[in-house]
């Protein structure tokens, strides 16, 4: 059985790019405990956009309809060291993102962290809102 169906981004244009406020913060709900659970574990994601989240298949299972799955780790990266701290804020780093959801944080060159794949998302989620 097939896991994932659509990414939101395939949701958005068979639906006419708009989703209700309602559904958007169903949205914002999961993928902040995804983004939480994927944070606990040391990581930031630094890739949120329509392409990187998947939508359970549908057409297999209704339960897995309203179930979001985060993909797309190529870029992600370590936020903690191995002693557990934060990594060190640094000036001058190479940009990683999406031009259109990265925090102003990556376009000034800084280390990213947890609080930039939160401002992307709600990047991502302003877009859902207001793309028609």
């Amino acid at each position: 059985m097939e896991l994932l169906g659509l990414s939101l981004k395939d949701i958005l244009k068979r639906s006419k790019k708009h989703f209700s406020t309602k559904c958007v913060m169903t949205i914002g709900m999961q993928m902040l405990d995804r983004l939480e659970k994927f944070h606990d574990e040391g990581f930031i994601h630094c890739d949120i956009k329509p392409d990187n989240i998947l939508i359970g298949n549908y057409t297999n299972d209704n339960k897995a309809m309203n179930v979001l799955y985060l993909i797309d780790y190529g870029i992600s990266q370590k936020y903690l060291s191995e002693d557990g701290k934060h990594h060190e804020l640094k000036h001058r780093v190479a940009f990683k993102g999406n031009v259109i959801f990265s925090s102003k944080n990556a376009f000034a060159g800084k280390t990213l962290s947890r609080r930039d794949d939160i401002i992307s998302l709600a990047y991502f989620l302003i877009f859902c809102i207001n793309s028609k």
